[in-house]
Parts: C-alpha cells; sequence; structure tokens
C-alpha cells in the first residue's frame, strides 16, 4: 500500500514538464530571432575575377574569400589566412 495516489504524483510531474517545455519554447524562438538577425548580416567576398560584392552571411558558401575590415564582426568558420 502507497500512501500517496498515482495523480497526487502525475499531476505536479505533469505541471513541471508543461512549463520546462513552455520555457525551452520560448528560449527557441528567441534564439531563431537572434540567428536570423545573424544571418542577415553582410560580408565582402571576393569574387573570382577580383571585384567585392556584399553578400549576406546566410548565402557565404565553402571557398569563398571574405574580405574583414579592422572591427567588422567575423562569420563562424573563417579561415584567416
Amino acid at each position: 500500500y502507497s500512501p500517496l495516489t498515482p495523480y497526487s504524483t502525475i499531476a505536479p510531474l505533469s505541471f513541471i514538464l508543461g512549463v520546462t517545455m513552455a520555457k525551452e519554447g520560448v528560449e527557441d524562438m528567441k534564439r531563431h530571432k537572434s540567428d536570423v538577425k545573424v544571418n542577415e548580416s553582410k560580408a565582402i567576398i571576393i569574387k573570382e575575377d577580383g571585384e567585392e560584392e556584399i553578400v549576406m552571411w546566410k548565402d557565404l558558401r565553402p571557398g569563398k574569400i571574405v574580405k574583414v575590415k579592422h572591427g567588422d564582426e567575423i562569420p563562424a568558420d573563417l579561415v584567416l589566412l
């Protein structure tokens, strides 16, 4: 015999899980908005013909040469030469 009924243990557990899920959902939405904002940042790339072109970070692909000036933010996964 247990002094606890199944409902007295399931209800608090469900409540805590629900609150945690809601909190994680809010954090994910904030992170998504932040990621979109960062991905819309601009970078200058050097094309094969030597001309400069301004592109969004989300459009950068491996093999592109990115021109970085003093004080610029640097996209992730950039190898400095």
